[in-house]
């Protein structure tokens, strides 16, 4: 009797941590987001779902909950239907990838279960969600990082906003943006399908010259593991009526003028290799594009000489054709003598002249307003000549010009101008040669995770490095040693940026990390200390 009892209180306990190891119910909660009144998996939705996916098969049970929400834009009929589909895309993606459809339970509740502010854009993207609510019981322990989100799903709410403009394709277009940037787009530079040919395309871009805004597009400034020198940075994308993509047509290059206040000799064209915020950016030399450089001042100097009105010849000659102009009242803009540049200018006119053919930009007087448009507006006046005018009677010392929220001398206004054959992201750099001896290692005292991001930004440096992921840490090699630097740790986890930043000086040490909870607004707000 003893030993039966022995074994039956033995069997019992064999039988009590069975189902403590086997069916112990867990939950498991994540929410995959999409874009405003689409119902379409996003590639970080996708993402989401096949880790899930992945993590089911090995569950011993599970019921899947799903359910399905809206922002308050638009009527609440369509939006109880909106999210009823993306709660079917949802489970349909579950099923393609091996699941069974009888686990799933189902809702949707529109707009009526709101967790973010609809009066805000913030608030909105987090209201355009499906929650998914996964109950299982799982033999083996479960590694919990796997559920982790992305910081690629930070950075794509953190990533700033192109400009945009409609443009006549059939024409050469001068485009100016917000930064002072010129972009020039040649006549029928795009493939587009007949269906939008009447339509105007869309050209997308985007400026990053301060080091704020190359975190918050998750730039950084190295190329194959060695540390560039940005001057700036241009993300170009052209889309048809349809919204559709368009490449440039083989010949039609992109003509781009960077501003800038140094012109550095060993600059190079780098095109970046990734998509808008996803991964991290590696640049890679152009072949094919050729860089050059002018000042504001010499391009209005040589404005006459560039857009056909003045030109060497001999003196006798002009003055009969200028006589036989007024005789039969013709105008000959290739012979006006007004304003011509000074002998020593002729040589960099027509170097100009050569550079602007060699591009094949032909709408030179655009192209030149453009780049003066911000002197035009200040001045009050409408046309080159009359700016021309109005320089020639002030201090040219005394006129300065706004850039990157600083002011310059209008002498000292430059511009870097390169063409580019594809559109994307290209860079204006240098490459930085830094010798063994002084170069330190910075170790940072925190575990990779694939919510976690590190980059290193120098204080009086255009540089933003990357972590390299060492031993399962993160850590900066091979850097300047002594100057004085930034450290940024980022992490998103339950929908919120968590930021570290800490100024410091490089050399052979371990950094420890403390992250703190900011909004979206906060965490921007906190970076600009990286302009100062």
């Amino acid at each position: 009797m003893r030993h039966y009892y022995k074994y039956f209180t033995l069997t019992f306990l064999t039988v009590v941590f069975v189902l403590a190891a086997y069916g112990q119910k867990n939950i498991l909660q994540k929410s995959i987001y999409f874009e405003t009144a689409k119902f379409d998996l996003t590639t970080d939705s996708k993402a989401t779902l096949n880790n899930l996916a992945d993590s089911l098969k090995s569950f011993q049970t599970c019921k899947i909950f799903i359910k399905g929400n809206t922002d308050n834009i638009g009527d609440s009929i369509f939006n109880k239907k909106l999210s009823e589909q993306r709660v079917l895309a949802t489970q349909q993606y579950f099923i393609s990838n091996g699941i069974s459809p009888t686990v799933f339970s189902t809702a949707a509740f529109g707009e009526e279960k709101p967790i973010g502010d609809n009066a805000t854009e913030e608030g909105k993207q987090k209201n355009r969600r499906v929650d998914i609510s996964i109950s299982f019981t799982r033999p083996i322990p479960i590694d919990s990082s796997q559920f982790l989100p992305s910081i690629f799903e930070l950075y794509k709410l953190t990533e700033r906003k192109s400009q945009e403009f409609c443009i006549n394709p059939t024409r050469d277009t001068v485009l100016r943006c917000e930064k002072g940037t010129i972009v020039y787009v040649k006549a029928n530079s795009f493939k587009i399908s007949n269906s939008c040919k009447t339509n105007c395309i869309t050209i997308k871009i985007k400026e990053d010259f301060l080091k704020s805004d190359m975190i918050l597009d998750n730039l950084s400034t190295t190329s194959n593991g060695k540390i560039i020198e940005t001057q700036g940075m241009v993300y170009t994308e052209a889309n048809d009526c349809k919204g559709n993509k368009l490449n440039l047509i083989k010949g039609k290059d992109l003509v781009i003028m960077l501003p800038t206040d140094t012109i550095i000799a060993k600059t190079k064209i780098f095109q970046g290799n990734r998509t808008p915020h996803d991964s991290i950016m590696n640049w890679t030399v152009s072949n094919n594009s050729v860089l050059t450089n002018f000042s504001l001042a010499e391009l209005n100097i040589c404005h006459d000489w560039l857009c056909g009105g003045v030109r060497r010849c001999p003196f006798f000659f002009c003055k009969i054709r200028l006589f036989f102009n007024k005789v039969f009242g013709k105008k000959n803009n290739r012979n006006r003598v007004s304003n011509p540049p000074p002998k020593e200018m002729i040589p960099k006119c027509e170097m100009l002249e050569k550079l602007y053919k060699d591009y094949g930009v032909k709408n030179l007087e655009d192209l030149v307003n453009a780049v003066n448009k911000p002197l035009l507006d200040s001045f009050q006046v409408k046309t080159i000549a009359e700016l021309q005018d109005t320089l020639r009677k002030i201090n040219l010392n005394n006129v300065e010009l706004s850039y990157l929220n600083k002011t310059l001398n209008y002498e000292d206004f430059k511009f870097y101008v390169y063409n580019t054959s594809r559109m994307g992201w290209s860079n204006v750099d240098v490459f930085v040669d830094v010798k063994p001896n002084q170069m330190a290692t910075m170790k940072i005292n925190l575990k990779v995770a694939k919510n976690i991001d590190c980059k290193i930004v120098f204080k009086d440096r255009r540089f933003v490095i990357p972590a390299t992921k060492e031993e399962k840490k993160y850590e900066f090699g091979k850097i300047p040693k002594g100057e004085t630097v930034w450290i940024i740790a980022i992490k998103y986890d339950e929908g919120k940026p968590y930021l570290f930043m800490q100024e410091t000086t490089v050399d052979n040490k371990t950094v420890d990390i403390d992250f703190k909870s900011l909004t979206l607004d906060e965490l921007k707000e906190k970076l600009k200390l990286l302009d100062e």
